[in-house]
């Protein structure tokens, strides 16, 4: 399920919470829309972010929906971030 699954008054608060500052509410609002996991939900979010006002009603490709990513992912950038850290990079 994605943006364009929600129905248009959800999609319409999600931008609001966006154009107000309130990211922690958009993200919850995607989540109980489509079902998907915090971090996919906070990606999204992050991209229509990205786009701007209107980039909310241009399809989002999410790289989870089809790559299947998850704690593995997370857990491959958190072991990079240490490592760069840890040596300074």
């Amino acid at each position: 399920m994605g943006w364009d699954d929600i129905s248009a008054e959800t999609r319409l608060k999600i931008v609001e919470a966006l154009q107000l500052g309130n990211r922690l509410e958009a993200i919850r609002l995607y989540r109980e829309a489509t079902g998907c996991d915090l971090a996919e939900a906070t990606w999204f979010v992050d991209e229509l972010e990205r786009r701007g006002p209107l980039g909310a009603t241009e399809p989002v490709e999410t790289s989870f929906d089809s790559a299947g990513s998850g704690c593995l992912g997370v857990l491959c950038v958190a072991i990079v971030l240490v490592v760069a850290i840890a040596f300074g990079a």
